[in-house]
């Protein structure tokens, strides 16, 4: 496994009911990232407090809610039990926000925390207000940013060709 995603739950919930209205770009960023974990290429990690806003009552299909339980008992896929210095970090980080005049909710900080002390790649939201925090803090190096997966296929007109690119935008043509 190449990338550690950290997701929060609005990235859950846009999943687990069929993308929320989302633009289908978003979703097909969304799928990518999920293909990477289901293929273990990637790791997941959330909070365990993530419990507390995705409930199983909350997903109509049934498919997805069989996804979503079967989920954390893969190797690749982890509740972190929110531990006393992920709390200590979740509430320096709300005091930096508080001090840049910037807002972010307990949950959030939570996310953020257990993604650095787990030295995420990535912490994946749809929160327009969590979002807004990626880059504001010089503490924080890991970005906020929407789901996408590893790589994006960009099928070529003509040949069929398909040229890989990662999400830096560097090209590898030997696919």
């Amino acid at each position: 496994m190449s990338r550690i995603y950290c997701w929060d739950a609005s990235v859950f919930l846009a999943w687990l009911n069929g993308g929320e209205n989302r633009p289908s770009e978003k979703l097909a960023n969304l799928r990518a990232a999920v293909d990477d974990i289901d293929k273990g290429r990637a790791m997941l990690i959330t909070p365990s407090t993530v419990s507390t806003e995705v409930w199983e009552s909350r997903i109509p299909d049934e498919e997805k809610r069989n996804w979503y339980i079967n989920v954390f008992k893969r190797e690749n896929v982890q509740k972190i039990q929110v531990s006393d210095p992920i709390a200590k970090i979740a509430g320096q980080l709300r005091e930096e926000c508080k001090v840049a005049g910037v807002s972010l909710t307990t949950e959030d900080a939570l996310y953020l925390a257990t993604g650095i002390v787990y030295k995420a790649d990535e912490i994946h939201s749809f929160d327009a207000d969590f979002l807004r925090v990626n880059g504001l803090l010089q503490s924080v190096s890991v970005p906020i940013v929407e789901p996408r997966g590893m790589e994006l296929q960009l099928p070529l007109t003509g040949g069929g060709q398909v040229i890989k690119a990662d999400q830096e935008g560097a090209v590898n043509d030997s696919a």
